[in-house]
């Protein structure tokens, strides 16, 4: 412990001294490596240096097979250019967030958070709107801990999804969801989640229950009524996963066993890059890796869901659109004006649509910001004004609160 405080000092130090961070940032590197034993630090890196020729091994066959999946996506047509960008399109976009701090005594609290931004001139808009629909905090129960952050996830989702129920009144165009359209792509835990939506909804636990178990159904209804309402709805699923919607349709992904839809956008992209000059989207692919009880809520409702990976016209990035399209839509004439707006929306450095990361920033709640919130809870538990038996009670399961974050 006093080495780890003597550390702690010699970084408080050095922040003291107004080093910039890649400096400060050697300095810390510098100090870790001094304190570190000569033969274990030799044996690590020659460990790290063997696992660096099998990366190497990898990304040379990752390269490879980009190519060859590139040159067969294309003679297929399932790989198109980029229509031209739409960059004054209205757009919206919509994400949630949440922080789960206490523990102390079984006590959690969720803080939520659900942020609409609406962009009327697309990225010339001068004055982004930004509403804030939803602000929580919820308590949670769970002497365990063990689902404490699911029931905080299923919070979080239900007041998302009132969110995009606010979209309903606002002029068509188009909306950019952070996150897969059915989020989470998997049932909520009933028994984990109901008390938390209680809470959230000021609904008795039986009624939460029944809400939780219909909630893919209320959210693919919202997602509904936003088509009809005349949006263009859209999923930005930053991270893709370990899905096979375009792997398991190119016969030049078989050469590489495990290689998923992630690493095969990342490797099409790279060979795109000289080889077509543009960015790309592919051809739309119906969704089946949603779950059949999920995505069955959602046909009920007369949609299909239709995927397509396309990257940032700046950094490549790849990601995956995914747009609700009503039976008997073209799901190629949705996927072509989603992927106008939304390289069109992306700003230059940027990796996704400027709807979607404006949601994201504006609804993210940092943990600062949770503690602080949590500590104001503490300090406002009423106990008897001096009693010194309650003032040392309430100051020892402050500690034992604190300690549980």
């Amino acid at each position: 412990m006093r080495r780890s405080a003597a550390y702690t000092g010699v970084v408080v130090v050095a922040s003291s001294w107004g080093l910039p961070e890649p400096l400060a940032r050697k300095a810390r590197e510098m100090m870790d490596l001094e304190r570190s034993e000569p033969a274990l630090v030799q044996r690590l890196l020659e460990k790290a240096l063997q696992r660096a020729r099998e990366r190497r091994d990898i990304y040379q066959r990752l390269r490879e097979a980009g190519v060859e999946a590139l040159r067969e996506a294309l003679s297929r047509g399932l790989i198109r250019e980029a229509p031209e960008p739409e960059p004054s399109a209205r757009s919206y976009g919509a994400d949630g967030s949440r922080q789960l701090v206490g523990g102390g005594m079984g006590s959690y609290y969720a803080l939520l958070s659900a942020v609409v931004v609406g962009l009327p001139e697309g990225i010339a808009s001068r004055s982004p709107v930004i509403l804030y629909p939803g602000a929580e905090v919820v308590e949670i129960l769970d002497p365990t801990g063990a689902a404490a952050e699911a029931a905080a996830e299923a919070a979080q989702m239900v007041l998302e999804t009132l969110a995009l129920s606010r979209l309903e009144c606002m002029e068509p165009g188009v909306v950019f969801i952070d996150g897969p359209v059915a989020d989470p792509p998997s049932r909520l835990d009933p028994a984990a989640s109901a008390r938390a939506v209680a809470g959230l909804l000021g609904v008795d636990p039986s009624e939460a229950l029944r809400l939780v178990e219909g909630y893919h159904c209320a959210r693919a209804a919202v997602v509904a009524a936003l088509l009809e309402r005349g949006h263009l709805a859209a999923g930005v699923v930053k991270r893709i996963g370990r899905v096979r919607l375009l792997a398991s349709r190119l016969r030049s992904a078989a050469g590489l066993p495990g290689m998923g839809d992630e690493e095969l956008a990342a490797a099409l992209a790279a060979a795109a890059r000289s080889r077509l000059g543009r960015p790309f989207y592919t051809e739309p692919l119906e969704a089946s890796s949603i779950p059949r009880d999920v995505y069955r809520c959602y046909r009920r409702r007369g949609l299909r869901i239709y995927a397509s990976y396309t990257v940032s016209p700046y950094t490549l990035r790849p990601y995956r659109l995914e747009a609700p399209v009503p039976e008997g839509g073209d799901p190629h004439a949705v996927m072509e004006r989603l992927a106008a707006a939304a390289h069109g929306l992306t700003l230059p450095g940027q990796s996704h649509p400027l709807p979607v990361v404006l949601a994201h920033e504006k609804a993210r709640l940092r943990r600062g910001l949770a503690e602080l919130v949590y500590r104001e809870i503490i300090a406002r538990a009423t106990l008897p004004e001096g009693d010194p038996e309650a003032d040392t009670l309430k100051a020892l399961l402050a500690g034992l609160d604190m300690a549980h974050e």
